[in-house]
Parts: C-alpha cells; structure tokens; sequence
C-alpha cells in the first residue's frame, strides 16, 4: 500500500489520462480496483524481448553447449545479479535441491557482479556444478540457447505480484522451458496454463522435484538426450 499523500495523487493522474499503460493485466485490474482507473481505457503492454535477437537456433546451441563444456549437463540458466530483489539465494535453494537429484543438473549464472554471483553461488552449489559469466547483452541469447530451463523466482511481494520480468520474454523465444514460482504478474498462470515450463511450490519440495524429472524426461532441445 501506498502512503496516504501519494494515492491520492495518483487517482487524480489516472482521473486526467487519456490512456494508462500497465505491464501485466493484474497491474491493471489494480489500477481500476484501487485508483478508480477506466478498464475500457486501460491497455497491457508487457516487457518485451528482441524476437531478432532472442531465437532458438540449434546450430547455436550445440556451438555454444560444445564451447562452454555443457554437453550431456541438464543447464539451468539465471541472467541477473546479486541483489535482493533477484531473489538469488531462494532461487539456488532449489537448483540444490535438483542437483541432489540428477548428477547432469548444472546451473550457469550471468551476471555483471561475477565476484559477489561466484561467492553466492559457491555457498549454495557443490563445486564443478556451475558457471559464472559477465557477458555483454549481445551474448545472452547464445547462452540461453545452450540451456535446457531458465530461472525466474520471485518473493511473494506486492510488487511482484503486478510484474512483467523481460526474462520471461526472453526465455520464451529462445525455446526455454521456464521454472517460475506462484505471485510473478501475469506470467505465472502463463506457464501453467500453456505447460510452457514448471510452476513450484517452494513449500513443496518433493512436488516440484518429482514434476521437474517429469519435464526433463519429456523435454529434448536441438536433439540433446535427456
């Protein structure tokens, strides 16, 4: 909630507009339910990626998987950085929890931070079980075609609730199966209702372990056993 001198401003801004442009339908239904906005003049536009850029290319993925020392590894891939709203230690509790698992399970981090991602992470995960790079945006796309599931975890926040993350653009269309927790936007009911990927339950272990192996036995990208 808002303080009690901002809201009223901002019902009186939503009042003045001629459009409001929200990033997730539940932004939206948010901006009527508490700010009196006009749903008929209330548009979604949601964080976007390059579908010039982001693309599955299979020859990409094999170079790239061969490259980096990925083959035969089940990668679990992470662009972002060490701060608190990347949710990264939550997010590395479950990786660990997969690689207790499947001995092919390798997490690659990208991030600008690789100091403080490596000190991170090496708490986390056993050693020889990941990789940490800073790579220029340019790059991203290749990697994330190396790998077999991108991560997007949130904190239960209000925030979160009414977020539109690029990264789930851009694992989409670079092929990505996506693990995603409960509360993040519009996106969380997407990859259930599309089984574009694995809705957790982090109060879960064993629901979400036993669904993950099911994922990865049903899921072969560019040809890779699984």
């Amino acid at each position: 909630k808002l303080l009690p001198t901002v809201g009223p401003v901002i019902s009186e801004a939503v009042r003045q507009a001629d459009a409001l442009f929200c990033v997730s339908d539940q932004l939206r239904m948010l901006m009527a339910r508490q700010y009196g906005a006009d749903l008929r003049q209330t548009y979604v536009i949601p964080c976007l990626a390059d579908e010039t850029r982001f693309v599955f290319d299979p020859n990409r993925r094999r170079h790239m998987r061969s490259q980096a020392g990925l083959d035969e590894k089940k990668v679990i891939i992470f662009p972002g950085s060490t701060a608190q709203w990347h949710y990264l230690e939550p997010s590395l509790k479950v990786v660990s929890d997969l690689m207790k698992r499947d001995p092919r399970v390798h997490f690659v981090a990208l991030s600008p931070d690789v100091e403080g991602m490596t000190a991170t992470v090496s708490k986390s995960l056993p050693p020889h079980r990941w990789t940490v790079r800073s790579v220029p945006h340019s790059e991203v796309s290749d990697w994330l075609n190396a790998a077999d599931f991108g991560l997007l975890l949130r904190e239960q926040h209000p925030v979160n609730r009414v977020a539109s993350p690029t990264k789930l653009a851009e694992y989409m269309l670079c092929g990505l199966p996506v693990i995603i927790n409960e509360g993040i936007g519009d996106f969380s009911d997407l990859v259930a209702q599309q089984e574009s990927g694995l809705l957790i339950d982090e109060k879960s272990p064993d629901s979400y372990l036993t669904s993950f192996f099911e994922l990865v036995a049903d899921h072969s990208r560019g040809h890779h056993s699984t």
